[in-house]
C-alpha cells in the first residue's frame, strides 16, 4: 500500500485534486492484471455504458468498458472491488481532508460505481464531467509499456501524465479529457491502457 510520500495534492484552476503513486504492490497488480484480462471479453462500446455525450448527442468517448455491477451478482469475488477499496481507509481520508476540507465527502455513506475501461490505437475521451460527486481514476497497463498519450487534462490545461499504478481524484464536476492513445509495437495480449473508474455519490442516510 502507498504512503504519504506517494501522494500530491494540486489543483486545476483552484479546483483540487490527489495523485497517489504506488498503490498496489507487485502481486496486487498482478491480481489486477489478470482480472483485466478476463474482463476484456466483456467490454463495450460507448452506447452500452452511459458514456457521455456532445451536444449534437454524440459520444465523447471512443473506448471500450464495463461496469462491475454488470459482470459480478457479488463484487467480493472481484480483486478490483476489493483492492480498491482500501485507498479510502480512515487514516488516508484523515490525510486527504487536512488538505482539502471538501474530501470530507468520504466519511459519508457513500453509493459506488465501478466502471473497468480500455483504451487502444486512437482510443480518447473528450472534455466531460461525471454525473457524480466525485470520481477516481486508476491507472494500469501491461509491461512492458506499449502505447503512448492517455493522458489526463483536467480543465484548461493542467495535465496528469500517465503513469502506471496511479490514480487521481477529484470532483465529478471538473472537466476533463483522455488524449488519444498511440500503439506503439503490441507484445502482449491486454497492450493498451487500462483504467478503473468509480464514481462516487453521497447517499440517503
Amino acid at each position: 500500500m502507498y504512503s504519504e510520500e506517494d501522494i500530491t495534492f494540486g489543483n486545476a484552476d483552484g479546483i483540487p485534486y490527489i495523485v497517489i503513486d504506488n498503490v498496489f504492490n507487485e502481486d496486487e497488480v498482478k491480481r489486477i492484471q489478470e482480472e483485466f484480462v478476463r474482463l476484456k471479453p466483456a467490454l463495450l462500446p460507448p452506447e452500452l455504458t452511459q458514456g457521455a455525450k456532445t451536444v449534437t448527442n454524440g459520444y465523447v468517448k471512443k473506448n471500450k468498458a464495463v461496469f462491475l455491477s454488470d459482470v459480478y451478482n457479488n463484487p467480493d469475488v472481484s480483486d478490483i472491488y476489493k483492492l480498491s477499496r482500501r485507498i479510502f481507509n480512515p487514516i488516508m481520508v484523515d490525510l486527504y481532508m487536512s488538505k482539502d476540507p471538501m474530501w470530507r465527502l468520504f466519511r459519508y455513506p457513500l453509493d459506488t460505481h465501478y466502471l473497468v475501461s480500455y483504451y487502444e490505437e486512437d482510443d480518447s475521451y473528450e472534455k466531460h464531467k461525471d454525473l457524480a460527486t466525485a470520481t477516481l481514476l486508476y491507472w494500469q497497463n501491461q509491461e512492458p509499456l506499449q502505447f503512448e498519450g492517455g493522458d489526463l487534462v483536467l480543465e484548461e490545461d493542467t495535465v496528469i501524465p500517465y503513469k502506471s499504478n496511479r490514480c487521481v481524484i477529484f470532483p465529478s464536476f471538473t472537466y476533463h479529457a483522455v488524449t488519444p492513445v498511440k500503439m506503439l509495437d503490441v507484445k502482449t495480449d491486454m497492450p493498451g491502457r487500462c483504467v478503473l473508474s468509480i464514481f462516487f455519490n453521497i447517499s440517503s442516510y
